[in-house]
């Protein structure tokens, strides 16, 4: 791990190999973690709770409207709260393209979070993806459930967090294979990306960063074979 005092972007963690999702079961050894892929827009943030800076994955200012922005520096989380406010950095994905939930509700203006970068003002080199989850269920908890119109709803696929409209994205260690077969059914789900779980992040200098531990299987659509 090395110091982050003061705001610079950080390229996420990005697949770029895809694989078909025949080919699910063979990844299923226990040596890689599996989340549901979005179809939104990836949205780095970078907050003390006091400052705050929203990217887009090409280290440029969000362009899209986001009506949740307020709400980011309130996610900010650090071991001693009455210490200095100290930097922590986060991957979501802001969901923006009016995709359609497994109720069949357009589900926009959401951001759902799926890795860290940053905690107590430290850049989380060489932690490993088991790690960083591990260490977002211990900020953020594991609550699946949220008061919706028709009264409490289980999220599948997602956590709630304690701030409004701001989800994480579950992840799964095991099973992939029928994962899928659920995941693809519904609209906002594009697939399944697998990452090494042992994979110690990197230093986040490109948009390659990270990508040789990660795959993304795709459901067919027309712009996609996989």
């Amino acid at each position: 791990m090395s110091p982050y005092d003061s705001f610079r972007y950080i390229y996420p963690t990005r697949p770029e190999q895809a694989v078909p999702s025949s080919e699910l079961k063979s990844y299923d050894n226990g040596q890689w973690i599996a989340q549901p892929k979005l179809n939104g827009d990836c949205m780095p943030i970078f907050t003390n709770g006091i400052e705050t800076h929203v990217f887009d994955r090409h280290n440029k200012k969000f362009s899209k409207k986001i009506t949740l922005e307020p709400s980011f520096g309130v996610l900010h989380r650090q071991t001693m709260p009455s210490e200095k406010p100290k930097w922590m950095g986060l991957v979501g994905e802001y969901m923006i393209k009016s995709k359609k939930n497994e109720h069949n509700e357009v589900w926009n203006e959401k951001l759902v979070i799926h890795d860290i970068l940053v905690y107590d003002g430290m850049h989380l080199l060489g932690q490993t993806f088991k790690q960083r989850v591990l260490l977002l269920d211990q900020i953020y908890g594991k609550e699946d459930m949220i008061l919706h119109a028709d009264g409490v709803q289980k999220l599948n696929f997602m956590y709630s967090t304690p701030v409004k409209d701001v989800f994480r994205v579950k992840t799964y260690f095991d099973l992939f294979a029928p994962l899928w077969n659920d995941l693809i059914k519904i609209d906002m789900y594009e697939g399944l990306v697998l990452k090494r779980a042992d994979a110690k992040l990197e230093p986040g200098n490109s948009e390659l960063n990270n990508n040789l531990s990660q795959l993304k299987f795709r459901k067919k659509t027309k712009n996609y074979r996989f």
